[in-house]
């Protein structure tokens, strides 16, 4: 079932959490709706990120996704990380010296976690 399309307005705080106006921001649905169920929806921004290959994902992030999944995780040599879901295994290395991932990382995790049919 496809729900109708949306248009309006939003009313938004301004720059200034201390302003008390507000800025009407215009947005238009673009129709595509993805739900997730079960504790998913504590993960649902981050797993859209994914979807949509966010570069600027935080590791934390990704980390508390794949535990939400119960994924094993065997902890390797420096930086080294190993996930592993449903038997199948997913090794990397941890970003650093900054904790976001980069576009690369994000889009092996998304094929590791269509892998698993978890996407």
């Amino acid at each position: 079932m496809r729900l109708p399309a949306l248009s309006g307005v939003f009313l938004v705080p301004a720059a200034s959490p201390w302003s008390r106006e507000r800025r009407v921001v215009p947005f238009i649905d673009t129709g595509r709706m993805v739900s997730y169920s079960g504790s998913m929806r504590r993960h649902s921004k981050t797993l859209d990120q994914i979807e949509d290959l966010n570069g600027g994902l935080h590791w934390s992030k990704v980390e508390a996704l794949f535990k939400s999944y119960r994924a094993e995780v065997y902890e390797g040599k420096g930086s080294m990380v190993t996930f592993v879901i449903d038997d199948l295994k997913f090794t990397m290395d941890r970003p650093h010296p900054r904790r976001e991932c980069g576009k690369g990382l994000v889009k092996r995790v998304r094929e590791y976690l269509r892998k698993c049919g978890k996407l």
